[in-house]
């Protein structure tokens, strides 16, 4: 797809409706330019001679979706922080183009660039030079193209003579207490214009990213890389056409993230930092009341601090300090955080945060443009290191583009999670924080059999039990852990105490650990042959002093160590591992020894997977979601902070559906955090009651993962349990987690994103054998939460894969369709062509209105199957393992196939449209026991009239 030309290079893609047409120039010395293109869903332009790249994403061929895309990136020149200082860097010779295979993605084609400093006496830019050493090469970079999996990788590697004296100075953040980490790469490649003039500065570029430890939803999003400043805490950033927003709901998408060194590989911006808000009454600060700017702290935190204004001029004193909030709610008392970004910005009752006024924008401590690489806080990198960042691209969205990026990356690393796992498959009973029982409220193994064998005899069975850091002995510093044995105080002496809990409590267990005590003497005189680093002194308020954890090296022999130790224990149950973003960067070993957290995190999941243990990670950087693709053990991640009582609507807890959204296509689970069934519960530590009880039960539910209840001793509410998880504690849930729709993340305003409130998302697949030869059944879960003014929703926005001719049938879960009920009451009818009208009653003090709907397809011969609509997931696949249609293999009706405990009694709604109308006959519930293996099968009488 390239032409030879004096100075103008003309490309014209495939695509007929628009042509999209790119027209280059180039003025080169010699007159001549060569171009080589590559991409399906998006198309990368290279020139020869400079390797300037050129990214856009030609409009789709969809009716919807007809404008031209401005979606576009220009490169910048890559640039290297080496011997202490920005080193210029310039090509040698031009690019050679190739192709090869890769093992597990295929066949490839690519275009690489040597690069050599302007400033070497190595360097000659005579073209008459003939081939250029080896040792002149101070860098080589690659864009290469998989054509069977539709991605881009680019790939930089370090020349001979490596990279020392690496670190980047952080002019943002010179503090020596710096944790958050917004560093930038000091090898920028791939790099682009991030500027007001370029694409990816201006209003027309929307951006999702997520940014530190998963609290709340931890995505942050909007117009233009305003909010943006990657690093160390930093994710995968997506881009998508915010103009073609305002008129469709299918936007032309590109996801870049890096592909390798997940620890140690970040995206950052330099420089890109909003003007500081003009002082209108003659103010340091402007003050933004209840809102919390999470992350990006500057510490320590400054305590007794006793108002917004003090907290203020201490933000003025510091000259990284943009921003601050200030806190007095319990635990936080006069309490002053000083930030350097607004971006973690997140309504909370109560806190007041400012943002200073007139403050001098950060100098740049770099050449400007979005750019990834290794971080610019490792000491020193390697000659012959390469990293490797991913594009990906859509046409059909942002949920399209992640789920093709998650696919590709997947495919790169073979990722296969554990599938024996009761933690993400069965209803957990938790003693976390927010637990009726917690490390402040510590019960024994007497106390949890009581409240095990309750739960059992009132029909509810967990299949696993969490423990907190109250299991072992902890010190003072942070709970840190002394030793990882159990506490003599809780559950006696013997050594095999964790044994005998599970003998009393009749299910595995899920043991929590996080770092150990700073006594590395005591350390390694309890774990022979292991070493252990350390944490520089830190005080963020709630915690502080030294941790530590096992080197690299020997990280698999302590963790095989302690698993083998509990594995009748732990057989069948897991491994929670929390404060993953401390022990990323706390440690210094972690943050300037590059490959020191992967040998952390590999050794801890490699002796995890030995054991057949899960590991659920808390506290999650992104960067350890990307790491987790090498560690099949890990199956789960938190996506909310601790969910204790007293944190109502405002604080967004439950918004784990933005953390899903990065977390399922790397094929992680998300978890909600303990929940309660019940509004109050006495005795509880927290002297509060629980807002959002069904609310937090239902996104539970639709998360696809973890369900851990923490109520008290018979205070457990069944019914809403059973509408969680069977009888055997299985849970019913989806196929995927429930994520918003694209249009949460469009400018306000526009078409298909509701005035206030969420709308997500989800489906189970069902195998199934119908009339018109489908294998699968898809059946979607759509969940409103305070649309208080009514939407109406396109089937487009939450399936691709519906025509206007199908025919669906529409429950609620509230009011629901009760046997013989003629289905116009609980039920209505739609085509594939009309919307779904979504909408919610207004909130009531800190709860909020919901409302889940349930989008089933009409069979070929009338029929739908609505599920057993006393549960959440009516259609979930833990439930129903097949559809057959009527008249599929001599059945007069569907037949469904149903699995469940033994014994299990299971109710099926079945409703019939009385030919190609809309009229519906009455609904019919159809009451089956399961069998002694736990199987059953239900079918609809037939119709008198059939």
């Amino acid at each position: 797809l390239w032409t030879r030309g004096h100075t103008l290079v003309s490309v014209m893609s495939e695509f007929r409706s628009p042509l999209w047409v790119l027209i280059m120039a180039w003025t080169t010395a010699g007159g001549h330019a060569e171009l080589w293109t590559r991409g399906g869903a998006v198309q990368i332009a290279v020139d020869f001679e400079t390797f300037a790249q050129s990214v856009m994403v030609p409009p789709s061929l969809s009716v919807e979706n007809s404008a031209n895309s401005t979606l576009r990136l220009e490169s910048l020149p890559p640039t290297l922080h080496c011997h202490g200082a920005w080193i210029e860097l310039v090509p040698i010779g031009s690019a050679i183009a190739q192709d090869g295979t890769d093992s597990r993605l295929g066949a490839y084609d690519q275009i690489e660039m040597h690069w050599s400093e302007r400033t070497s006496p190595k360097y000659d830019p005579s073209p008459a030079s003939g081939t250029t050493s080896a040792q002149s090469v101070a860098f080589t970079t690659t864009v290469r193209y998989f054509s069977a999996v539709d991605v881009f990788h680019f790939v930089s590697e370090i020349g001979p003579d490596g990279c020392t004296n690496a670190s980047v100075p952080d002019s943002q953040q010179p503090s020596p207490f710096e944790f958050w980490a917004a560093t930038l790469p000091l090898s920028q490649f791939p790099r682009w214009k991030a500027d007001g003039k370029s694409w990816v500065g201006s209003l027309d570029a929307g951006y999702v990213t997520w940014t530190g430890r998963f609290a709340n939803d931890h995505s942050t999003h909007g117009l233009g890389l305003s909010g943006y400043h990657g690093g160390q805490e930093g994710g995968p950033l997506v881009l998508f056409d915010a103009r073609i927003a305002q008129t469709t709901l299918t936007v032309p998408t590109v996801v870049l993230s890096p592909g390798s060194d997940f620890h140690d590989a970040i995206l950052g911006i330099a420089p890109l930092s909003p003007t500081p808000p003009p002082c209108t009454r003659g103010e340091q600060c402007q003050l933004v009341p209840n809102v919390d700017f999470e992350g990006n702290d500057i510490l320590p935190a400054r305590r007794n601090v006793t108002s917004p204004e003090a907290c203020c001029a201490l933000c003025v004193a510091e000259l990284s300090c943009t921003c601050f909030s200030w806190l007095n709610t319990p635990g936080y008392t006069d309490y002053c955080a000083l930030k350097t970004s607004t971006a973690g910005r997140t309504p909370n009752a109560g806190h007041v945060s400012g943002i200073k006024c007139n403050g001098p924008p950060p100098a740049p401590s770099a050449p400007a443009g979005l750019a990834g690489g290794f971080h610019g806080h490792l000491d020193a990198v390697p000659s012959g290191t390469s990293v490797t960042f991913v594009l990906a691209a859509s046409r059909d969205g942002i949920r399209a583009a992640l789920g093709k990026w998650g696919d590709a990356l997947r495919q790169q690393y073979g990722t296969e999670r554990l599938a024996t796992d009761a933690v993400t498959s069965k209803l957990g009973w938790w003693t976390d924080n927010g637990g009726y029982y917690d490390d402040s409220n510590r019960p024994n193994t007497s106390e949890l059999a009581t409240v095990l064998r309750g739960l059992a005899a009132a029909g509810v069975q967990p299949g696993y039990l969490q423990l907190d850091p109250y299991w072992y002995p902890d010190g003072s510093a942070s709970s840190c852990a002394e030793a990882l044995t159990p506490d003599p105080a809780r559950f006696g002496p013997a050594d095999l105490a964790l044994t005998e809990l599970r003998a009393a409590v009749g299910v595995p267990l899920l043991l929590y650990s996080s770092y150990l005590c700073a006594n590395n003497t005591q350390n390694e005189r309890n774990y022979p042959g292991v070493t252990f680093i350390t944490t520089r002194d830190f005080d963020v308020g709630w915690a502080h002093g030294n941790l530590s954890v096992p080197s690299g090296s020997t990280s698999f022999a302590f963790y095989h160590s302690v698993m083998a130790h509990f594995d009748k224990a732990l057989a069948g149950g897991g491994w929670e591992v929390d404060f993953l973003d401390f022990i990323d960067l706390l440690f210094p070993n972690h943050t300037r020894t590059l490959g020191a957290t992967r040998a952390w995190g590999k050794g801890m999941a490699d002796a995890a997977l030995q054991q057949s243990i899960s590991i659920q990670y808390c506290m999650t950087l992104p960067a350890n979601l990307l790491a987790s693709l090498e560690y099949p053990a890990v199956t789960s991640a938190r996506a909310s902070e601790d969910n204790f009582p007293g944190s109502g609507a405002s604080s967004g807890r439950w918004k784990i559906g933005y953390g899903a959204l990065l977390m399922w296509p790397l094929r992680l689970r998300p978890f909600l955090d303990v929940i309660w069934t019940r509004e109050r519960e006495p005795g509880a530590p927290y002297n509060a009651p629980r807002s959002l009880v069904e609310l937090q039960a239902i996104v539970a539910t639709l998360s696809a993962g973890p369900v851990g209840i923490g109520d008290g001793p018979n205070m457990t509410n069944h019914t809403l349990v059973g509408m969680i998880a069977g009888a055997d504690g299985v849970l019913l849930q989806p196929s995927e987690p429930a994520t918003p729709i694209d249009a949460m993340f469009f400018p306000s305003g526009t078409p298909g994103r509701p005035a206030t409130g969420e709308v997500w998302s989800t489906q189970s697949t069902v195998p199934a054998a119908t009339q018109n030869g489908n294998t699968s059944l898809r059946v979607w879960n759509v969940l409103a939460v305070d649309v208080t003014t009514p939407l109406a929703l396109k089937f487009s926005q939450f399936s691709s894969a519906v025509r206007p001719s199908d025919r669906f049938v529409v429950s609620y879960l509230s009011p629901r369709c009760r046997n013989g009920d003629l289905a116009t009451v609980c039920t209505e009818t739609l085509q594939g062509g009309e919307p779904l009208v979504v909408s919610t009653a207004p909130p009531t003090g800190v709860e909020l209105g919901h409302q889940l709907y349930q989008v089933a397809p009409v069979l070929p011969s009338g029929w739908c199957v609505l599920g057993d609509t006393t549960r959440f997931v009516p259609m979930s696949p833990s439930r129903v393992v097949s559809v057959v249609d009527a008249g599929v293999g001599g059945h007069p009706g569907p037949t469904v196939t149903l699995a469940g405990a033994p014994g299990e009694t299971v109710r099926i709604q079945f409703v019939q449209l009385k030919g190609l109308w809309k009229e519906t006959t009455s609904v019919q519930e159809v009451t089956v026991t399961l069998d002694t293996a736990g199987s059953g099968t239900a079918s609809p009488l037939p119709r008198a009239d059939d």
